[in-house]
């Protein structure tokens, strides 16, 4: 799991390959799972990600996501 000082290098990248509107089922956060439907955005300037849940939007610091459910 990274941190906000080192980064999530792996997380990092594979947000980098995402296209916008990429189907998610659950985006991991610290070990905790969030629903999610789809994927919108990733700001590396500001280091967050940003996914959609049905009218929800759900913005998360990438550093803290350690995994995907894409099934």
């Amino acid at each position: 799991m990274g941190d906000k000082n080192t980064g999530n290098t792996n997380i990092y990248e594979v947000l980098k390959t995402f296209p916008m509107n990429y189907p998610i089922n659950k985006v991991v956060i610290e070990e905790q799972e969030e629903d999610v439907t789809n994927f919108l955005t990733f700001d590396e300037e500001n280091g967050v990600a940003i996914f959609k849940n049905g009218a929800e939007t759900k913005v998360v610091e990438y550093w803290k996501i350690t995994g995907f459910d894409m099934n």
